[in-house]
């Protein structure tokens, strides 16, 4: 799986999750205090894990860099 369609898979379910969750939230009455703490955690979410997707297709482009390097020499 690409970079990009990590991203964008990512992307849908939190907006998915996120939009279900305030949904149900103020279906429920729910203050604007819990409203913003959802919205806070759900973008505290996105932040971490789209961190998490670069960490890990870094590594792996460096992996294939280097093992381009040793099937060259």
């Amino acid at each position: 799986m690409s970079e990009a369609k990590a991203f964008a898979l990512f992307f849908i379910a939190l907006l998915t999750i996120s939009s279900a969750v305030m949904t149900v939230g103020i279906k429920l009455g729910a203050s604007g205090e819990v409203l913003g703490l959802v919205f806070g955690l759900s973008c505290a979410a996105g932040g971490y894990f789209s961190g998490a997707i670069v960490m890990h297709y870094g590594k792996r482009d460096e992996r294939r860099k280097r093992e381009e390097i040793l099937l060259s020499r």
